[in-house]
């Protein structure tokens, strides 16, 4: 403990509150260069920051020895000011550290959904094509979405985790620990993700018309350079029959035992400029899949709700149990394949 953490009232408690933005910008590693901060800002430290806000919480008539030090400073954590300035400052570092992991899986398509119902999500129907239309001849109409057509059913489901701080944790001011503890819980969020992805390969939900791997994209085989050619053959040629819709790779998705396999794969074929290799390490280790851009034609989704795609719902509350404060982390999610089209999943 620094020297000042056994005498709370070193400072104005209003100048700490005030001084607080730009300590916990500093913690945090979020203070910008250049950018006056308060005076106070590298003088104090997480207890006396909420040693503070229990003094400004707390009528002068109620303070006494049995509610100094570490007393107020429960008082402190409890109060809706210190959990918002604490929230404020780490959910940008749990932020980061899930985006960052979820920027390894570019080959999944995000798809919206309003609320948590189940909806049905309709891919691309081969039956739909342009047709030549001559001179004054009437441009030729087909339903967009056929009610025999296959659909997917996609929904959202909630994963969350609180991660409880003691007063004695406060007290600590191990801002490291903490730090830690942000950036672990935004991977664990990203995790999530990565192992409903790896489900959904292993044990896709059927389309309304069966299953989602048939002869069309499957290639039950051991990942070589042969087996990579076929796969993008395959990939090449999905569509209505004589009108193949020419996908190309752009993502070729391993387990961890066949990472460098891939990568070598990749390069020796001379199509580093074009296929990414990603990795889910949740799939069996004989698992691999050829997937084309979801921008141009999505297969393998994640479900997001559409009010926090690509966010965590991260809060920060009062932890009744131990007189210190509560780190909220969940994700709203879902992952499933939308159609049978622009995937082919290889594996012996």
């Amino acid at each position: 403990m620094s020297d000042f953490q056994s005498d709370f009232e070193r400072f104005d408690p209003r100048e700490v509150i005030a001084a607080g933005p730009d300590y916990l910008a500093l913690a945090f590693g979020a203070a910008l260069p250049g950018r006056p901060l308060h005076p106070l800002a590298q003088a104090i430290d997480l207890p006396t920051l909420a040693h503070a806000f229990g003094v400004t919480n707390t009528p002068a008539t109620q303070r006494g020895p049995a509610s100094t030090g570490p007393a107020m400073v429960s008082r402190g954590a409890a109060s809706t000011g210190f959990a918002k300035l604490i929230r404020d400052a780490t959910a940008p570092v749990v932020l980061r550290s899930y985006q960052a992991a979820a920027a390894q899986r570019p080959f999944a398509a995000t798809v919206a959904l309003d609320n948590f119902t189940e909806q049905p999500i309709f891919g691309f129907d081969l039956g739909h094509d342009l047709t030549l239309v001559r001179e004054n001849q009437a441009i030729p109409r087909r339903r967009a979405f056929a009610p025999d057509a296959g659909y997917a059913t996609a929904s959202v489901k909630t994963y969350s985790q609180i991660f409880d701080l003691s007063r004695d944790d406060l007290l600590s001011n191990d801002i490291v620990s903490l730090t830690n503890l942000l950036k672990g819980a935004g991977s664990l969020a990203a995790g999530v993700e990565s192992r409903l992805l790896a489900d959904e390969i292993e044990a896709p939900a059927p389309l309304s018309d069966g299953a989602i791997f048939d002869s069309s994209n499957t290639h039950a085989q051991a990942l070589s350079d042969t087996a990579l050619g076929v796969a993008v053959g395959m990939l090449r040629k999905q569509g209505a029959v004589g009108r193949p819709l020419n996908i190309e790779p752009r993502h070729l998705v391993v387990s961890g035992a066949l990472e460098l396999l891939a990568r070598k794969l990749i390069r020796d074929a001379d199509l580093a400029g074009m296929v990414q290799v990603s990795v889910l390490p949740s799939l069996p280790d004989a698992r691999w899949l050829v997937l084309g851009d979801p921008e141009q034609m999505p297969s393998l989704s994640l479900y997001m709700l559409g009010s926090t795609a690509g966010t965590l719902n991260f809060q920060v509350q009062r932890n009744f149990n131990n007189d210190g404060v509560s780190l909220s982390c969940g994700l709203d999610c879902g992952a499933g394949f939308v159609g049978r089209i622009g995937v082919v999943r290889g594996g012996a």
